[in-house]
């Protein structure tokens, strides 16, 4: 009595195992067809489209200037990183070409913010003081 239903779960879980496995491998061989499919057609990975452009550079500021900082003591670290920066090259030829094109990335990104907030704020709509003071009323 007792021996036959154990011998059942056993069976049971098993099947469920060898269930999970053909899951599991069937969703591998499918993830491995969509990478190939997407590097096939061009498109970036989700990793590479949203990869951090932040500098060495923009962590060193940030490390030197955590906490409460006045105007002054934030400019004088910027300085110093700034003059790290312009070291930078020299001290590491094997890190700049990698620095300099995070940095160009980076410089790209800011200027096509810039130029967006242009566009937006050109055809954004007005509202002067003179228009509430009538609603005011």
């Amino acid at each position: 009595g007792s021996f036959g239903a154990g011998a059942d779960q056993r069976d049971r879980a098993r099947r469920l195992a060898d269930a999970r496995d053909k899951s599991r491998s069937e969703f591998e061989q499918k993830r491995r067809e969509l990478e190939e499919e997407t590097a096939r057609s061009g498109l970036k990975a989700r990793e590479e489209h949203f990869d951090s452009t932040v500098s060495a550079f923009d962590e060193a500021l940030t490390a030197r200037t955590v906490g409460l900082v006045s105007k002054e003591a934030y400019g004088r670290a910027r300085r110093e990183v700034e003059g790290l920066r312009n070291l930078a090259p020299a001290a590491a030829p094997e890190v700049a070409p990698e620095v300099a094109a995070r940095e160009r990335v980076h410089k790209r990104k800011a200027e096509r913010e810039k130029e967006l907030a242009k566009r937006r704020q050109r055809s954004a709509l007005s509202f002067d003081a003179d228009d509430s003071a009538g609603d005011a009323g």
